[in-house]
């Protein structure tokens, strides 16, 4: 696997308009990950996205 890390501030920058709990959880991520952290967090993003709704 690669060991390259995907930067995640630009989505931080979109998190800010999102509802609570993702905002906070995203907001609370390290700035860079690795690829399989990104892709495991982002799956759980998503399905937080969904519940919560749209943004505000």
């Amino acid at each position: 696997m690669s060991s390259e890390n995907v930067n995640i501030q630009g989505i931080k920058e979109k998190a800010m308009k999102l509802g609570e709990p993702l905002k906070s959880l995203i907001l609370s991520e390290p700035d860079s990950m690795s690829r399989e952290d990104y892709l495991a967090k982002s799956e759980t993003w998503l399905k937080l996205l969904q519940i919560g709704g749209p943004e505000k």
